[in-house]
């Protein structure tokens, strides 16, 4: 049963966290993959941005608009009693997102260059940064477009 007193704005947490975990199917078996990303959000819609090489076991189980699985989080805090040694006596303080999307390979230089920018400001606060064309053409970069997510929290009360 979900604790409604814990959910939490999704865009709020994203936008403090660093690293996305991304889960697939390949070779058919689960595999989940931490990356650096960016984030863009058009009124009700949010796309998440990364860069890879351009092939791997990552890049071949995304092929075709496949659907991912997300997590994000952050906030971490272990809280508890004093020195205690009653281990039930501790929890945890986090934020978290959870979510669903597809992905899509971004081909022309353009949007490649607008995909990383997203990726540098998120990761940096800055805005201003130059991609050279032979560097950007030698990488993979992909959006995913987020269908669902839903975001949580959980604080010292």
């Amino acid at each position: 049963m979900r604790r409604e007193d814990r959910r939490a704005e999704p865009v709020g947490i994203i936008e403090q966290c660093k690293v996305c975990r991304i889960a697939m199917i390949a070779e058919g078996e689960p595999y989940i993959v931490p990356l650096n990303f960016g984030f863009e959000q058009k009124g009700e819609r949010v796309s998440l941005y990364f860069h890879s090489a351009p092939e791997g076991r990552k890049i071949s189980a995304m092929q075709g608009g496949v659907r991912v699985c997300f997590e994000l989080d952050c906030e971490h805090k272990l809280f508890g009693e004093g020195d205690s040694a009653e281990a039930c006596s501790y929890s945890f303080e986090y934020a978290s997102v959870i979510g669903y999307g597809t992905v899509h390979f971004i081909e022309t230089l353009d949007e490649k260059k607008r995909a990383l920018g997203h990726i540098m400001k998120h990761q940096t606060g800055r805005d201003e940064f130059t991609f050279g064309d032979r560097a950007v053409e030698n990488i993979c970069v992909f959006k995913l477009r987020v269908e669902s997510m839903d975001g949580k929290r959980c604080r010292k009360s």
